[in-house]
């Protein structure tokens, strides 16, 4: 299936961004795409047309639409943001829009989807292609700040706590949800965070090395400051399956002939932000979401 307003965006600049419109909040400038975050708190009003025909793309389920068809009809979205899109989530979801369409009196496979593989990292080494799970599919999403909080835990990114190094066993290794013992977890968050001295210590884990020590310091500023985690540092900054997931959204996307998007954070910083672009170039993404 061919969207035209999709390819039009892919287009309109070498690496394009698609703003999200969040609750309670003005529509962004512009006369492209829009991603609608959530339902709650969006004008009842809104649709596509109130949206100066603007193609709007609704992070769902398929269960709302499951449960209430009609707010296909209603909304229009151009296309649906599928979080945790494992291969039968998106057959779920092509099965509960054409109910939908064929309900609202809309043409068949009108709304595309994007599936966004973050919240399940088992996605990343899934071996069916996504582009033989439905002629709907638009485009692989990763958001890699959803990917750090499903592989440390959510306390990891909560930016609520304010300044001040982050306690040791905030976050203890059994919580992880990828881990299969605290023995595992222990050798996972001692390479994740590279403790040091009485950090390590703390944690009941061995201090690094002078050298080791001086390594991790220099890549320990996420422990520092802020307790939301910058996404845009250098490669040498950043845990390995934030390059290992890159790279396989943007293979997955390959194989089954789709362009991969990458969904980015706000930063402050404009140097952090060229950066950020700079680097989803290089990996061959073709937007950001942001």
């Amino acid at each position: 299936m061919v969207y035209d307003w999709f390819t039009m965006f892919l287009r309109s600049a070498p690496l394009p961004s698609l703003p999200t419109l969040q609750p309670s909040s003005a529509l962004p400038a512009g006369s492209g795409p829009v991603l609608v975050a959530s339902l709650d708190g969006l004008p009842v009003e809104l649709t596509a047309a109130t949206a100066g025909n603007r193609p709007l793309i609704l992070a769902s389920s398929a269960e709302t639409f499951e449960t209430a068809p009609d707010l296909l009809g209603r909304l229009r979205p151009a296309a649906i943001l599928l979080r945790d899109a494992l291969p039968a989530q998106v057959q779920r979801l092509d099965v509960a829009l054409r109910v939908a369409e064929a309900v609202c009196g809309l043409d068949q496979d009108e709304t595309a989807i994007l599936a966004e593989l973050s919240g399940v990292p088992s996605a990343f080494r899934h071996s069916r292609g996504y582009g033989e799970l439905s002629a709907r599919m638009l485009a692989l999403v990763l958001d890699e700040a959803a990917l750090m909080r499903r592989v440390r835990g959510a306390q990891w990114a909560q930016p609520d706590d304010g300044p001040g190094e982050r306690p040791v066993g905030r976050h203890t290794p059994c919580d992880s949800p990828l881990t299969d013992s605290c023995t595992r977890g222990e050798m996972i968050i001692a390479e994740s965070t590279q403790l040091t001295g009485q950090r390590a210590l703390e944690a009941g884990l061995s201090p690094r090395t002078e050298g080791e020590r001086r390594q991790a310091d220099r890549s320990d500023d996420w422990l520092k400051g802020s307790n939301v985690i910058d996404l845009g540092g250098t490669v040498g900054d950043e845990p390995a399956y934030l390059m290992l997931a890159r790279g396989q959204t943007v293979m997955l996307a390959a194989e089954a002939g789709l362009p991969a998007l990458l969904h980015v954070t706000a930063s402050a910083s404009a140097d952090n932000a060229q950066h950020v672009r700079e680097r989803a170039l290089r990996d061959g993404f073709r937007a950001l979401i942001s």
